[in-house]
């Protein structure tokens, strides 16, 4: 018999090795672990809230009039989960293009995958100011994209120390 080895829940026999390393390396936003995504969330969730009330206002073009109690908090983390979400769709869609492409594509999509995050997230921005123009406004791509550049650098930072902590 294959010889069983228990990774993040699951059983994974010998000769699904392979394909579990090449999803680890395709899509690390895949962890089972529950805590290690609630964690990610509220560390995300709180970071977002404060950038939205005292960060992006300061950013030229961008403009936040709610409280830091409710409102921001509420906007942070609809747009945390809606980020969570969308990330999911984006490391799936690029696990089929890998996979339809035998990987030629990741050498050219990986590389770019920083602008493609950094693109979603100024775009989820102007949708979240589109959807909710009573609290937030964003006049145009280049203060979104200053503002996803916070939101890139708190995706990274709440990653890091989670990965830290699990060490």
């Amino acid at each position: 018999m294959d010889e069983v080895r228990r990774d993040a829940g699951f059983a994974i026999g010998k000769s699904d090795e392979a394909n579990c390393c090449f999803v680890s390396q395709i899509a690390p936003a895949f962890e089972i672990t529950g805590v290690t995504v609630v964690s990610r969330l509220i560390i995300r969730t709180v970071a977002l809230a404060l950038s939205f009330a005292f960060i992006f206002p300061h950013i030229a073009g961008f403009s936040f009039s709610g409280e830091f109690l409710p409102d921001a908090l509420i906007y942070a983390l609809l747009f945390a989960v809606t980020s969570a979400v969308v990330d999911v769709i984006a490391y799936i869609a690029l696990a089929v293009v890998g996979v339809a492409t035998l990987g030629l594509a990741l050498i050219v999509i990986w590389p770019l995958r920083l602008l493609l995050w950094w693109g979603l997230a100024a775009y989820q921005l102007i949708l979240l100011a589109q959807i909710f123009p009573e609290h937030m406004s964003v006049s145009g791509w280049q203060p979104a994209l200053l503002a996803g550049l916070v939101v890139m650098a708190i995706k990274f930072v709440s990653a890091k120390v989670l990965e830290e902590k699990k060490s």
